[in-house]
């Protein structure tokens, strides 16, 4: 599911705790996997280490709702799962290569 399918199902009030579900041959997410949703930001974290605990692996929230903001660590989680983090790793490395690159 979508995050604008999410939001079309369930409103744009919450926040939708997710796994992946589909990843395209980058390793970014394509669709995700809907578990539960959060009424509020408070509930988030022990909804996701509840998930973890059951065997879930790459539980993140979504932010359905344009006013609530998903911060530091559960956005830098979301990201590293969206993104792949085998890909941010190797954007890093790259990006350090080329300053090394400049530097000569």
């Amino acid at each position: 599911m979508t995050v604008a399918q999410m939001r079309k199902k369930h409103g744009s009030k919450g926040i939708a705790i997710c796994v992946p579900n589909k990843r395209d041959k980058q390793g970014f997410v394509l669709d995700w996997e809907l578990l539960q949703i959060a009424a509020d930001i408070g509930n988030v974290e022990e909804a996701i280490k509840h998930y973890e605990a059951d065997g879930f692996l790459h539980v993140v929230p979504i932010s359905l709702d344009d006013d609530v903001e998903i911060r530091e660590k559960l956005a830098a989680k979301y990201f590293r799962v969206k993104f792949d983090q085998n890909f941010i790793a190797r954007f890093i490395i790259n990006s350090e290569d080329l300053q090394d690159r400049e530097d000569d």
